[in-house]
C-alpha cells in the first residue's frame, strides 16, 4: 500500500501544479497522508502567492536569538550548497533546500551557523 501511496501523491502533486498555476499559488500539493488497508485521504497543502510557509516565518521570528543568517542564505556543506527555508518548532533544525535541484532536508541548526556563506533574497 505504501508504494502505491508514492505513486498516487506523485500523480496528485503533478496534477496541482497546473491548479496552482492557474489560480496562482506559491504551491499547491499533497501534505500527509492517512490510511488504513481499503482507504486513505492527503492534507492539501497551499501557499499563496508571496506568501511564507510556517516554517519560513518561525525561522525569521528566531533567527536573531538562535545567530542564525538570514531567511535564503546559503549555506555549503559537503560537495553541495544549500538555501535555508525554516526552522523546526524546537529551533534545533534548520529546513534547507539544495541548489540547484530543490530538493528538501533538515540540518541542524548548528550547522547553518557554522557555514552559512552568503545571504539571499527570501521567497
Amino acid at each position: 500500500m505504501i508504494d502505491k501511496l508514492k505513486a498516487i501523491r506523485a500523480d496528485i502533486d503533478s496534477a496541482l501544479q497546473a491548479v496552482a498555476s492557474k489560480h496562482n499559488l506559491a504551491s499547491l500539493k499533497c501534505g500527509s497522508v492517512a490510511y488504513t488497508m481499503t482507504t486513505f485521504s492527503f492534507k492539501l497543502d497551499g501557499l499563496a502567492a508571496g506568501g511564507k510557509t510556517v516554517e519560513a516565518q518561525r525561522y525569521e521570528s528566531n533567527a536573531a536569538a538562535l545567530k542564525l543568517p538570514p531567511l535564503g542564505a546559503t549555506v555549503q556543506s559537503g560537495l553541495h550548497t544549500y538555501k535555508t527555508v525554516g526552522l523546526n518548532t524546537t529551533g534545533s533544525k534548520v529546513y534547507v533546500e539544495r541548489i540547484p535541484d530543490g530538493k528538501p532536508f533538515l540540518v541542524p541548526t548548528i550547522i547553518v551557523q557554522r557555514t552559512a556563506v552568503t545571504p539571499g533574497k527570501a521567497k
